[in-house]
């Protein structure tokens, strides 16, 4: 389950929930906060794992980017991230590059 926050934060307390993005262009950022109740979000772009991140952090941050991946030209792609562990998952943003 998916919730939205006070200021527009969409999150989730499920392992195994996950956000999707579809964007065209040359380069994405998920941008999310760090903190000590974040934990570790698997990274998926077009259908295939490319990393498992940590947001945890002791102190709050707000509006991390803790993913960037560019491309040399602009194309059709999907992002996808899931949580793994923590007791929540946030997406701020997904920030798309020369699209």
């Amino acid at each position: 389950m998916w919730a939205i926050g006070a200021n527009d934060v969409h999150y989730t307390t499920g392992n195994d929930n996950s956000a999707s993005f579809r964007f065209t262009g040359t380069g994405i950022d998920f941008i999310t906060e760090k903190f000590s109740d974040e934990g570790q979000i698997d990274v998926f772009i077009d259908g295939v794992f490319v990393r498992t991140v940590d947001a945890t952090n002791s102190t709050r941050l707000a509006q991390q980017v803790v993913y960037s991946q560019t491309w040399t030209s602009a194309g059709n792609h999907t992002i996808r991230v899931a949580k793994r562990s923590g007791t929540y998952m946030l997406v701020d943003a997904f920030r798309v590059q020369g699209g």
